[in-house]
């Protein structure tokens, strides 16, 4: 029996247009300096996550080990597994500078941010 992998399944990812259009447009918005992280309450039953990166940040391997590296953030950070939050996370240029445990540690400022501000008007 193959073991199963530790990524991210289907239902935990945000994949349709759509999907990605309503966060931008009904969800919260926080910067750092390596991210840009929207944020919706969860209607699955399970946070789901969304990546993008730009053609900005680099060529494809760059942009790839990016999404890699906050796929793997996401994944390790008990904050966000308990927020029961839809994000969305946008890669900015900085990130192909930022270590793993620098953007742990952006990703967990922003959805800590992102958990204590009370919602006020959109943007």
């Amino acid at each position: 029996m193959v073991p199963r992998s530790r990524g991210l399944g289907r239902e935990r990812r945000i994949r349709k247009r759509g999907e990605f259009l309503r966060l931008y447009r009904l969800g919260r918005k926080v910067g750092t300096r390596s991210l840009v992280v929207y944020a919706l309450k969860a209607g699955a039953a399970r946070p789901r996550l969304g990546v993008t990166v730009s053609s900005k940040v680099g060529g494809a391997v760059v942009r790839n080990r990016a999404k890699r590296l906050i796929r793997e953030a996401y994944r390790h950070c008990s904050l966000i597994r308990d927020s029961e939050l839809d994000l969305i996370i946008n890669a900015r240029p900085a990130i192909v500078r930022a270590t793993y445990k620098q953007l742990c540690e952006e990703l967990a400022k922003a959805t800590q941010r992102l958990l204590t501000t009370p919602a006020g008007p959109h943007r």
